[in-house]
């Protein structure tokens, strides 16, 4: 009895520490990334690519059962493998090969999946492209990609925007292929023979791109590392099975983004079917997850909050869905989610593209509710010396340094400031592709003594004493609208293009019941046509032309002083422009000569800025106008 008694006390106390310290989950961790590693160490020993053979065996194990899911029909696991050695063999007839890179301009689709995963069969690898891209920006993409092949969508759209700069891309020496019925029953109808190319540790699983803290789009190397290492490994991040009594995956979220594309393929490698629509579709989404017999939904923050949106159906809580997970689902819609459509597990997790800092937090309960990661004991010890927060400048958003010394000011965790990781040396990151300038803007120097080196996250960041990290704010040069990052210096470039356009300083802000940012510009007009309020129109146009619809400014402040809104070393400063915001009650509070300032905004569906005051603030406020 005593005996007994004391075992069931020890478990009890083990039991308890676990649940403090998180040590157990520590080691759950600490023993998947090793088995990756030395899974992804005796793959590379054989002649064909890692990533192909895992999908092989998996394919051939599961070869009956349904593989991908889509509007359209369903592949087995043995269908998908003969079309991505189909998709292969056209790859291989258009003279691609080892180290090739080809250009993705494709909506979410089965045969993305096919002809991504082929191109890493043959050690090439696609560079994907946001879809709503056009003009200058999808030129500069394809340009920074370096590809002389790009695949186009068949949608109408797409095919439009990217013929549209055709004269500029043949001048790169691209040429374009339109991924149309006719050419997919051409790939259909091709031998399906295996590609055999083997692969090393700096073979690229995908080029993605990203704003980044630093401006304008970069293309940023994925290695197979960061997929084949989570895929080889059985017992996953948020308990996902594979195989066919295991979890399907649904995709609604495009997979040109990290989030999506990354985890498609993590899945697909690793013999967990999935579920694929071109997009995110809010009347059509608890019947497709129903149809598609899901059990994952993958998310941005943005897809919740339009779900909460809706009006309630029956169909709402007649899911299979056993966990969401992704990003940037905020703490005042995370309790709603899951109580409204009875939503068990939540895996919030935090990350970039550049994949210097990963961080998650698989809840399930409200303890860790809006937490974007989470790191127990061991961890924590672990990176003691890796991560820091750095004060934030309150004007200019940048990094604070010490007037004097020239060092920064280390903020306490739990107070939370800029995450900054530290490194030996630069080539400690893989940095941008063909972006030398842009990778030297990501590392910062004397930050917490003179000569050291740290990866700057761009982002600012906070850590409890138990280890819960949670996310503050998004810093430098991009903002989050609609699921997509934008760059205010792109969006900036723009503005001056247009000819009434003096000075724009771009900035986003939040407001309430919306994920992210919205698009705000101070601007000031030309001298000589500052009386006109043609601008009102014809910078919509401009902006239109040249930007994506989520890249839009929707507010515009006219200033007609920019001395008040720079540094000392003119440098735009956008602190006090933030924290005003859009509500006009605030307007002079925070900037000087604020009060002087008028005020517009782009409502949804109009041609022109009009002139926005109290009543479209209180409309904002209560939910009654769509931005």
């Amino acid at each position: 009895m005593l005996a007994a008694a004391s075992t069931a006390l020890l478990a009890g106390g083990a039991a308890y520490l676990d649940g403090q310290l998180r040590i157990s989950s520590d080691v759950c961790e600490i023993v998947r990334q090793r088995l990756g590693k030395r899974n992804l160490k005796r793959a590379m020993n054989r002649e064909t690519s890692p990533c192909f053979n895992l999908f092989k065996a998996n394919a051939q194990k599961y070869a009956s059962y349904e593989a991908i899911w889509t509007r359209n029909g369903s592949f087995s696991w043995q269908n998908a493998l003969d079309m991505v050695c189909k998709y292969a063999s056209y790859f291989r007839s258009q003279g691609v090969g080892p180290g090739d890179i080809v250009t993705f301009y494709l909506i979410n689709s089965a045969e993305l999946i096919f002809g991504w995963m082929a191109l890493v069969a043959l050690g090439a690898a696609p560079a994907l492209i946001n879809y709503n891209l056009e003009k200058d920006a999808l030129v500069r993409c394809v340009e920074v990609g370096a590809a002389k092949l790009m695949v186009v969508d068949a949608n109408a759209d797409c095919h439009a925007r990217a013929f549209g700069v055709q004269k500029e891309l043949s001048k790169l020496g691209v040429r374009m292929v339109v991924l149309n019925d006719e050419l997919k029953l051409t790939i259909k109808s091709l031998a399906a023979i295996e590609p055999t190319q083997p692969s090393t540790l700096n073979t690229t699983l995908a080029i993605m791109y990203t704003s980044g803290s630093t401006g304008l789009p970069k293309a940023m190397l994925v290695g197979i590392q960061r997929a084949y290492c989570t895929a080889s490994v059985s017992f996953k991040t948020f308990g996902q099975k594979a195989g066919p009594h295991g979890d399907r995956s649904f995709y609604c979220i495009p997979l040109y983004h990290g989030t999506g594309g990354i985890a498609a393929m993590i899945d697909f490698m690793g013999g967990l079917s999935i579920a694929v629509v071109p997009k995110f579709s809010l009347s059509r989404f608890w019947e497709e997850c129903i149809n598609s017999k899901s059990t994952i939904v993958l998310y941005v923050g943005e897809i919740m909050r339009y779900l909460l949106s809706a009006k309630p159906t029956s169909s709402e809580k007649k899911h299979y869905i056993r966990l969401i997970w992704g990003n940037g689902l905020r703490p005042d819609v995370w309790t709603k989610v899951q109580e409204r459509f009875g939503i068990v597990e939540v895996g919030e997790f935090y990350a970039q593209t550049e994949g210097m800092l990963t961080l998650v937090n698989h809840s399930r309960n409200g303890l860790s509710k809006g937490a974007v990661g989470h790191q127990g004991y061991i961890n924590r010890l672990q990176t003691r010396k890796t991560y820091t927060t750095a004060q934030i400048d309150g004007l200019t958003g940048d990094m604070y340094r010490d007037p004097i010394t020239g060092l920064a000011r280390e903020t306490p965790l739990s107070e939370g400031g800029e995450v900054l990781v530290r490194v030996q040396n630069r080539e400690d990151w893989r940095g941008y592709y063909n972006g030398e300038e842009a990778t030297d803007r990501k590392f910062v120097k004397d930050v917490l003594q003179k000569g050291d080196l740290f990866y700057s996250t761009g982002d600012a960041l906070r850590r409890t004493t138990d280890g819960y990290w949670y996310f503050l704010d998004r810093l430098g040069d991009t903002y989050r609208w609609k699921g997509e990052n934008v760059s205010t210096t792109e969006v900036a470039e723009i503005l001056g293009g247009h000819p009434m356009v003096s000075e724009a300083n771009v900035y986003g802000v939040s407001i309430p019941g919306h994920e992210g940012k919205v698009g705000c510009v101070a601007l000031r007009l030309s001298v000589e046509q500052g009386a006109s309020d043609q601008w009102q129109s014809t910078l919509v146009d401009h902006l239109r032309s040249n930007l994506p619809a989520y890249a839009v400014p929707v507010f515009v402040r006219l200033i007609t002083d920019s001395e008040s809104m720079m540094t000392g070393n003119h440098k735009y400063i956008k602190g006090p422009l933030q924290q005003e915001g859009i509500d006009p009650g605030l307007t002079g509070t925070k900037v000087a000569g604020g009060e002087k300032h008028r005020m517009f905004w782009l409502p949804h569906g109009a041609k022109k800025y009009e002139i926005y005051g109290s009543s479209e603030w209180s409309a904002i406020n209560q939910s009654l106008v769509k931005l």
